[in-house]
């Protein structure tokens, strides 16, 4: 039987400009080609774990407006239960705007609108649904009062916490205990715990994690791959070798996808490579709400290349 997952974040519309090369301040670039989806980080994560054949509820703060709606529309269709959404009077959805240049990097700038009106009572609401799931997904783009409010349920109800501290910020020792699972690229990392990556290494930043309190920790390094420690043992994996065309979402879809494939019972080495799977297929495509992929694509995937 499938393990219950609760995404907790965030839902954008993305505002996508695909250019030669991302403007320097001052600078107007003007061979944009426009494009429009849906996003923000708990949206796309919950996505990809709903694709991925998880068994997701999705709880977010939307705007009572027809974005709102088309966003919630849009991943109950993919599967997920919508059910505990809140939609925020007279409140904008909120929206991304994101340039994303002919090498697949990305510059984003979001306003988040009704993401930021969520509230700790709200949180508090949702209790029994969050104690009663096996795993709960975070990130940061809504307020940080709500995360510690839904991080201290999940401890105090044994339920997993996975934690993506993105956008980058500095976490609360208080909080980082409660994390079971640190996923953080690079930069991330150092916002954490103050020190250069270049100097400490994958190996020495992941061990500093897990000292400040995370039980363990996976650091996503590009296309190097990603890094896992769990205090006691650490193991790589490498990443797919593709061409990218847009990398908005790599990162939601590797922890959205790697919670799913956790949630189904297989080993943590198992799923992070699935996980890695999913992501290079993500970065092959434009936007992040489409080029999330499904289960049967990443299986297949996997097989093309074992």
């Amino acid at each position: 039987m499938k393990k219950r997952i609760v995404v907790l974040g965030s839902a954008n519309v993305d505002h996508i400009a695909k250019v030669k090369h991302i403007p320097v301040p001052g600078e107007t670039v003007g061979d944009g080609i426009y494009s429009k989806a849906f996003g923000g980080k708990g949206f796309n994560q919950a996505v990809a774990a709903t694709k991925a054949s998880g068994d997701v509820t999705f709880l977010a703060s939307v705007g009572d407006d027809d974005e709102g709606r088309q966003i919630i529309n849009a991943i109950s269709r993919d599967g997920a239960n919508t059910d505990y959404v809140l939609y925020k009077k007279g409140s904008r959805t909120g929206a991304a705007f994101i340039f994303v240049e002919e090498s697949g990097e990305n510059s984003i700038v979001v306003s988040p609108g009704a993401n930021k009106e969520l509230t700790c009572d709200e949180i508090n609401s949702f209790s029994k649904l969050i104690a009663e799931s096996d795993y709960l997904v975070m990130q940061m783009e809504i307020p940080v009062e709500c995360v510690k409010a839904a991080a201290d349920i999940a401890h105090d109800n044994n339920t997993f916490l996975l934690l993506n501290p993105a956008p980058a910020c500095k976490l609360s020792p208080d909080l980082i205990s409660k994390v079971d699972l640190l996923v953080v690229n690079e930069t991330e990392s150092e916002i954490i715990t103050g020190i250069p990556f270049k100097t400490a290494g994958k190996h020495k930043m992941a061990a500093e994690l897990i000292k400040m309190g995370a039980k363990s920790v996976i650091i996503t390094l590009g296309d190097k791959g990603t890094f896992y420690n769990n205090g006691e043992s650490s193991e790589e994996c490498s990443a797919f070798k593709v061409d990218a065309v847009d990398t908005t979402a790599a990162g939601d879809t590797f922890c959205g996808s790697l919670i799913a494939f956790l949630a189904d019972n297989m080993s943590v080495s198992e799923s992070i490579a699935m996980a890695c799977a999913a992501s290079a297929l993500a970065v092959q495509k434009l936007g992040a709400y489409p080029s999330i992929p499904c289960r049967e694509e990443i299986n297949a995937f996997i097989t093309e290349r074992i």
